[in-house]
């Protein structure tokens, strides 16, 4: 009963009000969509 992480990264750049941090020690921020076409490289 693993959790599949792969499919959940991927769902979470498209739901709305998505928070992230992009560096450890960073605060929390909204995701943009800069943010999602800089990180387009992870997504299937």
């Amino acid at each position: 009963m693993k959790t599949d992480k792969t499919n959940l990264r991927r769902d979470a750049w498209r739901a709305e009000n998505v928070w992230w941090r992009p560096k450890r020690g960073d605060l929390l921020r909204q995701v943009t969509l800069d943010d999602i076409a800089t990180q387009a490289h992870l997504l299937p």
